[in-house]
């Protein structure tokens, strides 16, 4: 049976302090005898390969190990040890649960109807609530069709659970003016849960069935494509909105060669406020936003053939 070193637990109490990772590592080491490289090779012959450097790092205190990312490493490190199961993954970083803030609604632009259609949504199709939830990062691909609209549009998004438990989470395709039943939404990681049509056909939603579901600190990739058939009543822009700050957040907009836009009009918002600018593509046709540590908030472009919008007028075109 595996035991924490008799040494450690003489100089910890000496110390007054609890023991820290690289106290218990050392320890151990010392206890069996076992250089860094043989441990590496011992390791390694468990299907546990590491680097000597990492185990240099871990020695040091230089760096410690991730309690969640290396589980395994950190449980055949404790077997080589000879110490009880646990020990060292208990000693291990761990991530920081985030502080809850007030999340920015995504249908902030439609008012308290557009609130009510998203909530209804969720109601019907049995979604946890979104303050449980904060995307970690989030990309929006589009692409636009020949006749200058959004044909399909795919966002990959790494979610966390910060409150909670969450067990199905929701993607939603707005058409503020109808047809959204022209909307097809498909799921591409996780499994389909249900969709959801509104009767006034603004909003289509689809619920995202996680298995397992998340505890708080656990964290899913979240991936649905939305294919705009004949009949959906797109608008020539796209955006992509979070509701707390993400790590990192891309739209990224591919228009068809022979029908590139005239100009590009960007728009970021916050609760802070609106900031519009026209800009150019990036490439020959293809124009992307990119932003880190931001949030709560979006970004989006819109585009359109002929004159551009004043920008300094309010609502100018």
């Amino acid at each position: 049976m595996g035991t924490a070193p008799e040494d450690l637990r003489h100089t910890s109490a000496e110390a007054g302090r609890a023991p820290a990772f690289a106290d218990v590592f050392r320890a151990a080491l010392a206890a069996r005898g076992l250089s860094l490289s043989a441990m590496k090779r011992m390791l390694d012959d468990r299907g546990a390969p590491v680097a000597l450097t990492t185990l240099s790092y871990w020695r040091s205190a230089s760096r410690q190990p991730h309690a969640e990312k290396q589980r395994h490493l950190l449980a055949e490190a404790e077997a080589v040890l000879g110490l009880e199961p646990g020990v060292l993954s208990a000693l291990a970083a761990r991530p920081r649960v985030p502080r809850r803030v007030e999340p920015f609604s995504a249908f902030s632009d439609v008012g308290e109807e557009g609130e009510a259609l998203f909530a209804e949504a969720m109601r019907v199709l049995d979604i946890s609530p979104t303050e449980r939830l904060r995307e970690l990062s989030q990309s929006f691909v589009t692409d636009v069709g020949v006749d200058g609209y959004p044909r399909r549009s795919t966002v990959r998004a790494l979610l966390e659970c910060v409150e909670g438990t969450v067990s199905r989470v929701m993607w939603t395709a707005p058409m503020e003016s109808g047809g959204a039943d022209a909307a097809q939404l498909t799921v591409l990681a996780g499994e389909d849960g249900g969709q959801w049509l509104d009767p006034s056909n603004r909003l289509k939603a689809v619920a995202v069935q996680l298995d397992p579901q998340l505890e708080v600190g656990d964290t899913v990739m979240l991936e649905v494509r939305t294919d705009y058939l004949d009949g959906a009543e797109t608008e020539m822009g796209m955006g992509v909105t979070v509701n707390r700050t993400a790590q990192k957040v891309i739209n990224w907009v591919r228009f068809h060669p022979d029908a590139v836009p005239d100009w590009f009009l960007e728009i970021e918002t916050t609760p802070m406020g609106e900031n519009r600018r026209l800009r150019g593509l990036d490439a020959p046709t293809s124009i992307h936003q990119a932003r880190w540590d931001f949030g709560p908030g979006g970004i989006g472009v819109e585009w359109g053939y002929g004159e551009a919008p004043d920008v300094r007028r309010p609502g100018g075109s």
